[in-house]
């Protein structure tokens, strides 16, 4: 009895160093290379948008800017569990402008060029994916599955063959995924 409490005290306190030791520094990494992410697209939106003449996309571009500049501000707020109660308020009050779109949609949608209005596509949705990307890697889900996975594909090795030979057979898998897909996109001559 005494021995299972000294082993259970044991656990917990090797579950606290991990968190002090690793979790809490690989969230601060997280947040700060996601950060550089969101410069090197703001920046890039900067460049960009230093050609545009007219005055309503200047304009635009400057409230994208801001908004760039916002995610980068916050990025640290932004978790798993804040996505999930924003999801649900939005699905509760909805902030939807009259005619559907997301105001984000009507900036973008706002510049007269279509080549600007695909930078400013692309560059939002980079920066909301790496937004997602970040909310991801700092969850405890994540790190949770990471090891979860490493088990399985050990298992899995060693009980269908060598990991040369399973890592052979996914190559062969992806390979002949990506010639499938290849031909979708490319039709035969």
């Amino acid at each position: 009895m005494i021995q299972d409490m000294g082993l259970a005290l044991s656990g917990a306190g090797t579950i606290l160093l991990a968190l002090i030791f690793f979790y809490f520094p690989w969230q601060s990494f997280v947040v700060d290379q996601t950060r550089q992410r969101l410069f090197e697209y703001r920046d890039r939106w900067f460049d960009f948008s230093q050609k545009l003449i007219s005055e309503s996309d200047k304009a635009n571009a400057a409230k994208i800017r801001e908004e760039l500049n916002y995610m980068i501000r916050l990025l640290h707020e932004f978790t798993v569990p804040v996505l999930a109660y924003l999801v649900i308020l939005h699905g509760i009050l909805g902030t939807d402008s009259e005619d559907g779109t997301v105001e984000l949609d009507q900036l973008v949608n706002g510049f007269q060029s279509s080549e600007t209005k695909d930078e400013a596509q692309k560059i939002m949705m980079n920066a909301i994916m790496q937004i997602t990307l970040c909310m991801w890697r700092r969850s405890l889900l994540a790190l949770l599955i990471v090891p979860a996975f490493i088990a399985f594909y050990v298992l899995v090795s060693a009980t269908v063959g060598s990991a040369k030979s399973l890592g052979m057979r996914i190559e062969k898998l992806v390979a002949t995924l990506a010639v499938q897909g290849n031909r979708q996109l490319v039709p035969k001559s």
